[in-house]
C-alpha cells in the first residue's frame, strides 16, 4: 500500500478535515526507506553501444554454448564463438569439451592476423572457467 505524505498529512489536519490527530509541525519526518525506493528512477541502457569501433579486432566478445544433448558427427558437444564488434562477423568453431576454448581461441587470433592484418585488442567473455585457465589468462597479458 502506502501512506500519505507529510505535507498532504499536515493540510488535512490543520484544516480539520482529519481530527484526533496530534502532529509536531516542529519535527523531522521520520525516514522511509519505502518512500525512497518508489521515487527511485533508473536510467535505461541503450538499445546499441555508443561506441563505434573502427577496425577489424578492436573488440571481440566470445562465449561456448553446450553441452548439447546429441553429439556431432565430428564428436562435438559444444560451440564456441567469436564476435567482432567492428563488422559485426561471427566466427564459431565447435568442440568436443570446453576446456579445447585456449586451443581454438589461439586459432581465431592467427585467422584475424592472417585475414584482417589486425591483432585482437580487447576480448570480452563472460569469465567462465573456459576462459580463465591459468594458460588463457596468462597468455592474454
Amino acid at each position: 500500500m502506502g501512506h500519505i505524505n507529510h505535507k498532504d498529512l499536515w493540510e488535512a489536519v490543520h484544516l480539520e478535515m482529519i481530527t484526533g490527530i496530534e502532529l509536531d509541525m516542529m519535527s523531522e519526518p521520520e525516514f522511509c526507506k519505502f518512500c525512497v525506493k518508489g521515487k527511485a528512477t533508473r536510467h535505461f541502457f541503450p538499445k546499441e553501444s555508443e561506441t563505434e569501433y573502427t577496425k577489424y579486432g578492436e573488440k571481440v566478445v566470445a562465449d561456448t554454448w553446450g553441452p548439447a544433448q546429441i553429439e556431432s558427427l565430428g564428436g562435438a558437444k559444444y560451440y564456441y564463438l567469436n564476435f567482432d564488434k567492428y563488422s559485426h562477423e561471427e566466427y564459431i568453431d565447435f568442440l568436443c569439451c570446453k576446456s579445447d576454448t585456449f586451443t581454438h581461441y589461439k586459432e581465431y587470433e592467427a585467422w584475424v592476423k592472417i585475414q584482417c592484418d589486425a591483432p585482437i585488442v580487447i576480448y570480452g567473455c563472460d569469465r567462465e572457467g573456459e576462459f580463465m585457465s591459468k594458460e588463457f589468462s596468462e597468455y592474454l597479458k
